[in-house]
């Protein structure tokens, strides 16, 4: 038997393993799959943690009134995920699962205590430190990665890319090294937790403005350094238990060094709910340090409504509307958000670079103003200023849409004075001919 989503999808999962009407269990040892398969779909940003909770507990509903519903049916019926969407996440899920539990590798430094948690790249654990006597997050590579020469070099530029940065509000790299065939990185361990689990409760709207000021501020610190992150995200800002926020996970770094580009601007890296358009565009715009000022007012639209400025129901739809549709104004959907910060987001979430922020600091400078209550540089945005954006995104086919019109207008002119004309001029002709006639 198969599942309702490989139904609906037409999937034939590998080795069943989404399948919960089958009689042998796929997963040894217990049921993985549900937590694997959200937590991976919450890594990918496909899905927030808020929405991925909501799914569970659906589940868990659904299970108590007799109906065992696997979490990849909610996934593509509730959240919209598409076939290969699905697919993928099945693969993945597979393949971490097929994965063999091993134990960390030996550190001469490092005394491995537990896992924190695991990302594409590999897994992060909590270490001691043996020569500084501290507790640490150690980052591994993961296994069977240390022979793809692209993603070791990928992770290397990490290390390098986060050592560089010396902020109160970005994470700190201790250490970098290779154990076992295996690289890894040391970090400061943040045991605060990270912004998406933060955003799922109740929290100060103010506290969380001030906090996104100085991520807006250590963002720019980076692009100083000759960084633009490009993957900014709120399961990229961890919080100390104090609630500091620190910029994390440099993987996807765009590291300047000097004329030469690390990685092409045309890679298309990032979590599709908070990419900018110019990061769907691998032949178009450059990747530059505004990518990231998108990333951060997608990252404040979500703190002012619960939600980021573009849902699609699939990932090319969600790829289109960050591309062609504008984000529904904050205020329309809570209209006690002071409309500065509606002003300030609107305007980090433009179509075009140019007419964002330039800088991450601007951006900062602007949300200090408004927790201050003093007049910030971002304008209101009116019916008539968004219809006059809208105009200049669309200029080439407005363009060939006035002239049209114009060909219109030029005809029904041409035609009217024509009509007098024509028909003054046939009656001059009855005339003469009458004339002639006598």
């Amino acid at each position: 038997g198969s599942s309702p989503a490989a139904a609906l999808w037409g999937i034939e999962y590998p080795g069943a393993m989404l399948d919960h009407t089958r009689r042998e269990d796929p997963w040894p040892g217990g049921e993985p799959e549900p937590v694997l398969l959200g937590r991976i779909a919450v890594e990918w940003g496909l899905l927030q943690s808020g929405a991925l909770v909501e799914l569970m507990a659906e589940r868990d509903r659904l299970k108590g009134a007799g109906r065992e519903v696997p979490l990849s049916d909610l996934l593509a019926r509730r959240a919209g995920l598409d076939r290969g969407t699905l697919l993928r996440l099945a693969q993945e899920v597979h393949a971490r699962s097929a994965r063999p539990t091993e134990d960390p590798p030996r550190l001469d430094r490092y005394e491995v205590l537990d896992t924190i948690g695991r990302g594409g790249m590999g897994r992060v654990v909590r270490a001691r430190d043996a020569g500084l006597g501290r507790i640490v997050a150690l980052k591994l590579l993961e296994r069977g990665l240390d022979d793809d020469e692209r993603s070791r070099k990928r992770f290397l530029r990490e290390a390098r890319a986060a050592a560089r940065l010396q902020h109160p509000n970005v994470v700190a790299v201790h250490d970098v090294g290779e154990a076992d065939g295996r690289a890894f990185l040391v970090m400061e361990l943040v045991g605060g937790g990270s912004l998406d689990k933060r955003l799922t409760e109740p929290y100060d709207l103010a506290e969380m403005v001030g906090r996104l000021e100085k991520v807006a501020r250590a963002v720019h610190a980076a692009h100083d350094a000759g960084i633009v992150h490009r993957d900014l995200k709120p399961g990229n800002i961890l919080l100390t238990p104090e609630g500091e926020p620190k910029v994390a996970d440099f993987g996807l770094a765009f590291v300047r060094e000097k004329d030469s580009l690390v990685t092409r601007s045309g890679a298309m890296l990032g979590t599709p709910l908070y990419m900018a358009p110019e990061q769907f565009e691998p032949a178009g715009r450059e990747i530059d340090r505004r990518t990231d000022v998108y990333a951060l007012g997608a990252i404040l639209y979500q703190v002012l409504t619960g939600r980021p400025p573009h849902l699609g129901s699939s990932t090319v739809d969600q790829c289109w509307r960050v591309l062609h549709a504008e984000p529904v104004p904050p205020r329309r959907l809570d209209p006690s958000i002071p409309w500065p910060l509606e002003a300030i987001a609107l305007k980090a979430l433009e179509k075009r670079p140019g007419d964002r922020y330039q800088t991450a600091a601007e951006l900062a400078e602007d949300l200090e103003r408004s927790l201050h209550d003093e007049p910030i540089r971002a304008r209101r945005i009116t019916a008539l200023r968004r219809i006059r954006l809208w105009a200049r995104r669309h200029r080439a086919p407005l363009a060939t849409a006035s002239v049209a019109c114009a060909a219109v207008v030029v005809t029904v002119l041409w035609a009217v004075w024509l009509g007098p004309q024509r028909a003054g001029a046939a009656r001059r002709v009855r005339r003469g001919a009458g004339t002639f006639h006598d």
